[in-house]
């Protein structure tokens, strides 16, 4: 009996040392995987022009790991290969403060071949700009150093600056005249960054002198619910604005303007930030100056009446009257009024095409309406003549 009890003790213990060396792995991985981990860093970046980005650590939290934390993450495989660790970097997380000119990346870690206890460790660090880039897509290495040696992994992250020049570039729509009925102006910005996206939100174009402006609206494209548009790297966006000028007080204002004198100027103001965590940094451009004009047929009218009071007074003072004169009135009329129509229209073609135009020495713009009367009127006195030649020509007097 004591000896059957002494051959079981002595099988129970032989093969406890190799039940225990199985045991073993499945047992210390996990609590120790991220123990062995003994720095983490990552390379700091140098661009050509001397400016560039350090990244200083916050201490590793290790924390319980939730699906949706790397949903979005881009996952990268350490070096040297076989890989020890994979690295995810959240793209989506990344913050950048104006306040302390930095930006926050996390970065999560986990051994490959460990067994999943729930957990990962989270590594952030504060990238400080060192004078100022463009931002861009860049290499990022991080290094993670354990007691068998370093490995890393390289990310191709965006990397934020707080450069304002060179990043949007803006160009109003050529057409600068704009019909006191209500007329439209386009405004295109362009995205210079080499490789990231732009977020353009809350873009406003106002005039210096509002109360010239019942409404400026922007119509063309709507702005999206979340009250942002995105410009792709390279690439354009063109915003058409609705015009609608206070008629009234602009005539009142504008009835005999000098040419070159602009009626207002128009600023187009907006917020913009990289994608992915960029500082969001304010944006404003002047365009060339606006002139108000009404529109052709009010133009046309306003040389009509001037030319039709301008050719009574030449035709009554120096006609004496006879039967065919009413005729003749009325034909010499619409002759005179003709020729200040072509006149005005090749005046307004000439200043239009940076030409000057004059009426007694002073240089203005005939596409104004009391311009148009003006030289309507010129045009009716001192063309009486030039029309009545120009019926006895045609065989129409």
């Amino acid at each position: 009996m004591v000896r059957r009890h002494t051959q079981l003790i002595k099988k129970h213990f032989s093969t406890a040392p190799l039940m225990l060396l199985v045991a073993l792995p499945l047992l210390v991985v996990p609590s120790k995987a991220h123990a062995q981990i003994t720095q983490i860093t990552v390379d700091p970046i140098k661009y050509g022009d001397g400016s560039g980005v350090t990244f200083t650590p916050r201490d590793p939290i290790k924390i319980p790991l939730d699906p949706s934390i790397l949903q979005n993450a881009t996952l990268i495989e350490t070096d040297p290969k076989p890989s020890k660790y994979q690295v995810y970097a959240d793209q989506t997380t990344i913050t950048s403060t104006l306040a302390s000119f930095s930006s926050t990346y996390e970065f999560y870690i986990r051994p490959k071949n460990a067994t999943d206890d729930g957990t990962i460790l989270r590594a952030s660090f504060q990238a400080q700009p060192r004078m100022s880039f463009l931002d861009q897509r860049t290499a990022v290495t991080l290094r993670i150093k354990d007691k068998a040696g370093e490995n890393t992994a390289t990310f191709q992250l965006p990397i934020h600056g707080f450069e304002k020049a060179d990043v949007i570039g803006c160009e109003f729509g050529k057409r600068n005249n704009i019909n006191i009925s209500g007329d439209s102006l386009s405004v295109t910005l362009e995205n210079k960054l080499p490789n990231l996206s732009l977020k353009i939100s809350a873009p406003t174009l106002e005039g210096h002198d509002q109360s010239q402006w019942k409404k400026i609206e922007l119509t063309n494209p709507r702005l999206p619910a979340d009250g942002t548009f995105t410009i792709p790297s390279k690439d354009h966006l063109t915003l058409t604005w609705a015009l609608t000028p206070d008629s009234g007080r602009i005539l009142s204002r504008t009835l005999f303007p000098m040419k070159g004198q602009p009626d207002d100027n128009l600023t187009l103001t907006l917020s913009y930030q990289t994608e992915m965590g960029g500082f969001k940094l304010p944006f404003e451009s002047t365009g060339d100056g606006v002139y108000f004009y009404p529109g052709a047929m009010r133009l046309g009218l306003a040389v009509a009446v001037g030319t039709f009071v301008g050719v009574i007074i030449m035709f009554f003072g120096l006609q004496k009257g006879n039967s065919n004169s009413f005729w003749e009135f009325i034909k010499t009329v619409l002759m005179t009024i003709a020729i200040s129509l072509a006149i005005e229209t090749l005046a307004a073609f000439l200043v239009i095409n940076d030409s000057d135009f004059k009426i007694l020495g002073v240089t203005v713009d005939p596409r104004q309406v009391l311009v148009a009367v003006v030289l309507g009127l010129v045009i009716g006195l001192g063309g009486f003549k030039t029309a009545q030649k120009i019926l006895d020509a045609i065989g129409l007097k």
